[in-house]
């Protein structure tokens, strides 16, 4: 699967996004996201698979994207895949081992293409109970191409996984101070305004705090509402798009969290849980969170995901299509590209 990814000024251009397994299965800065050993885009013909970060500093758009098969090449297209345990013992899930993922890299490196590497997930917990471990695990994958680590935060995380998190985080910077640190959690839309999290959101902002960690971005999952009161309503349902930016406003003006230090991340098309009609990201909605995070300076664009980016009949989200049916191949990704490059 894949997960698109703009990123402003301050960060370097083409990335690719490595995303460890965490316990469960693999995910990226979405949902259900696995790792594969290939990868493939073109906007305008053929077909891809992988985890899929794209970046630009919203004047610069060069596209480069890695295809892995019996002969490695280098194609135009989105830059910056992801791939995604206790650290220092990763698991990557689906038989792959650290080996495989360090050739990955590997091949990056000499292509010249930057890179995240991103854990934990849905069903997947990444923890770190020692400074010397996470800078092992830092050092395992680390290049002159390598520009962050994401924590991907969500149901199963304690509030002590998290606090260690931080204070790894906190304490690497010391060693490794150029990298960008961005935790993903879930979040909710309230038009009403107030705290766009549950609990764990929370729990990171707080654990931040506490500990002193200023180098970091928040990336709320703006996605898969499971009622309206969750979110911004327009004509009787989720207005998607518009819910993405109440995140931003919601988080910038509850936590006092300035817009460069906040990333969003939709699902384009149809959204998982909709209980009557479905709650759909249109291409409409694309113009909505992009102008928004350009005006106000946001650290990242997001969507899940590039694997699904191509048609099939409106529903309830499926990682394989984008139950939209009418954008067409690479449809949401031509048009963020309108507003990116």
């Amino acid at each position: 699967m894949g997960l698109l990814q703009w990123l402003p000024l301050d960060v370097h251009r083409q990335f690719y996004m490595l995303h460890e397994s965490g316990k469960g299965r693999v995910r990226c800065l979405g949902r259900r996201l696995r790792l594969v050993r290939g990868w493939r885009f073109d906007p305008n013909a053929g077909t891809s698979d992988g985890d899929i970060d794209c970046e630009t500093n919203y004047s610069t758009f060069n596209f480069m994207f890695l295809v892995q098969s019996s002969t490695t090449t280098i194609t135009t297209a989105p830059s910056a895949p992801s791939f995604a345990f206790e650290c220092g013992s990763e698991n990557w899930g689906a038989g792959t081992t650290i080996s495989n993922v360090v050739s990955i890299i590997n091949t990056l490196v000499a292509a010249k293409k930057k890179y995240i590497i991103s854990t934990g997930g849905e069903n997947g917990v990444f923890t770190c109970s020692s400074d010397a471990n996470f800078l092992k695990f830092i050092k395992t994958y680390q290049s002159a191409y390598l520009i962050g680590i994401d924590f991907d935060i969500e149901t199963s995380q304690t509030r002590a996984q998290v606090d260690s998190l931080v204070l790894r985080t906190k304490n690497a910077q010391a060693t490794y101070p150029n990298l960008r640190y961005s935790f993903t959690v879930s979040s909710f839309a309230k038009s009403t305004g107030g705290d766009p999290f549950l609990w764990l959101g929370g729990q990171v902002l707080n654990s931040i705090k506490v500990n002193g960690l200023t180098n970091y971005l928040i990336n709320p999952m703006t996605m898969c509402y499971t009622e309206l009161s969750q979110c911004v309503v327009s004509g009787g349902t989720c207005d998607m798009g518009a819910s993405a930016n109440q995140v931003a406003k919601n988080l910038h003006d509850y936590y006092s969290i300035p817009y460069s230090k906040i990333e969003v991340t939709p699902m384009i098309g149809g959204n998982c849980f909709p209980k009557a009609q479905g709650y759909i990201f249109t291409l409409n909605d694309v113009a909505t969170v992009s102008n928004f995070a350009k005006a106000n300076g946001l650290a990242g664009v997001h969507f899940w995901s590039l694997e699904r980016d191509n048609d099939c009949p409106p529903g309830a989200a499926y990682w394989l299509c984008n139950t939209y049916g009418v954008a067409g191949l690479f449809g949401f990704t031509k048009k963020f590209l309108t507003y990116f490059q």
